[in-house]
């Protein structure tokens, strides 16, 4: 018979190879759902989701175009991550070279689908479907793509990928401005001077934020990846590191 889920309880799930009737799941509210169908045990749970501010129409995002690792094919689309506290987001970081790009909302299919494109008006803003104006990109690099599907907007914001080893320090240097501020586990440093005596050398140091590119840099940090944004460039530091991009 047709079975209204109860929040979070498993109900039985059957097949029509079990039954030729046309029975549904129902649920006693409009929400957002999580469901879960596992069928090895053969039960579906419904579990109500607590973030009820407007409907969640996509569950996966995807960058396609001639500026992604995938191309324009629609398969190889890369991947958006959804927001766990906040399913309307999506946020993922790519290396992009230089072309174009749109957001695809289902990997699955072509391009008979709705795109998400860019804002003629707002280069902050998307549309939904219209006209095909694409996302270009001019400089190769690491990105972070952020969309809000709800308010329609989209940071396209390069950035770098930065590897901390079992040492905890690395020396790095960049090809555009960054800023280090919002790191909690991974701090910057240039190198004011060098003292001590025979066979020790002391490396003095200064910790640094906000830092030009070309910046030649000791960082140290907790052993892992970091994504470290862009910053203004704005700040000068006496140096004794030469920074090298090459």
């Amino acid at each position: 018979t047709n079975v209204t889920l109860a929040s979070g309880e498993e109900s039985r799930l059957v097949s029509t190879e079990e039954t030729d009737k046309d029975n549904k799941f129902m649920v006693t509210s409009s929400a957002n759902y999580l469901i879960v169908c596992d069928l090895q045990k053969k039960t579906i749970t419904a579990t109500k989701a607590s973030y009820q501010d407007s409907p969640i129409n996509h569950t996966g995002l995807w960058l396609v175009g001639s500026a992604t690792p995938g191309g324009w094919t629609i398969g190889d689309g890369h991947a958006m991550t959804q927001d766990p506290d906040n399913p309307l987001r999506f946020t993922t970081t790519v290396s992009l070279v230089p072309g174009e790009f749109k957001i695809a909302v289902n990997n699955q299919t072509g391009f008979g689908q709705t795109f998400y494109l860019r804002d003629v008006a707002d280069e902050g803003k998307m549309v939904f479907g219209g006209d095909d104006n694409k996302w270009e990109i001019t400089d190769p690099g690491t990105y972070r793509v952020s969309v809000d599907v709800l308010a329609m907007t989209i940071t396209v914001e390069r950035v770098a990928k930065v590897t901390i080893g079992d040492t905890g320090y690395a020396t790095y240097c960049a090809d555009l401005a960054l800023n280090f501020g919002s790191l909690s586990d991974l701090k910057a440093y240039v190198v004011t001077g060098v003292s001590g005596s025979g066979d020790v050398l002391t490396v003095l140091t200064q910790n640094v934020n906000d830092v030009p590119a070309g910046t030649g840099l000791l960082l140290h940090g907790t052993p892992g990846s970091y994504t470290v944004p862009t910053g203004t460039g704005s700040s000068a530091y006496e140096n004794k590191l030469v920074g090298v991009t090459t």
